[in-house]
C-alpha cells in the first residue's frame, strides 16, 4: 500500500508541475481572443485627431486636437510617458488597457504669441482598443493663462491611431 500512495503522490505532483508549465503567460496564444494590454502595447507613436473645447471668463473656443502622441514606458513598472507635440510630457498607470493620469501633473508652455501658460491635468483617461489599433483619449485640464492671470478649464477628446 506504502507504494501505490508514493505513486499516486508522484503522478499527482508530475500533473502539478505540467499545469504550471502550461499556464504561464509565455509566448503562446491562449485562443480566446483575448485584448491587447499592459504598458509596452502604448508604446509607439499615435496620430491624434479630435477636439480641445477650452472656455474661459470671456467665453468658449473649440480647437482641433492635431499632431502626434509618441508614448515610451514609464520610469516605474506599470508606467507610460506621453509627450504631445507642444513638448508636455504626462505620466499615465496603466491596468490593463486603460492609461490613468494623476491629477496635478502641470506642463508649463509659451504660445505662438509668446505668451506663458500652464496647463494642469484634473484628468485623462488613454483606453486601447481589442485589437491594440486605437486609443480613446478623455481629459479635463486648468488653463492658466498667467500674463491675463485667467484661469480657463479644458476637456479634450478623440481617438488616435499608431502609426
Amino acid at each position: 500500500m506504502g507504494n501505490r500512495v508514493m505513486s499516486l503522490l508522484s503522478v499527482l505532483a508530475t500533473v502539478a508541475v505540467m499545469t504550471v508549465g502550461c499556464s504561464s503567460s509565455g509566448g503562446g496564444s491562449s485562443g480566446s481572443g483575448s485584448s491587447a494590454s499592459g504598458p509596452a502595447v502604448f508604446v509607439g507613436t499615435w496620430a491624434r485627431t479630435g477636439t480641445q473645447t477650452v472656455t474661459c471668463p470671456g467665453g468658449t473656443t473649440t480647437n482641433a486636437i492635431t499632431g502626434n502622441l509618441v508614448i515610451t514606458a514609464g520610469t516605474t513598472a506599470g508606467t507610460i510617458t506621453g509627450t504631445q507635440p507642444d513638448g508636455c510630457v504626462t505620466t499615465y498607470s496603466v491596468s490593463g488597457s486603460i492609461a490613468t493620469a494623476a491629477a496635478g501633473q502641470a506642463c508649463n508652455t509659451t504660445t505662438e504669441g509668446g505668451v506663458a501658460e500652464v496647463t494642469t491635468v484634473v484628468s485623462h483617461t488613454l483606453t486601447l482598443s481589442a485589437d491594440g489599433s486605437t486609443l480613446t483619449s478623455v481629459g479635463d485640464e486648468t488653463l492658466d493663462k498667467t500674463a491675463t492671470m485667467t484661469m480657463c478649464t479644458t476637456m479634450g477628446m478623440g481617438t488616435y491611431t499608431k502609426e
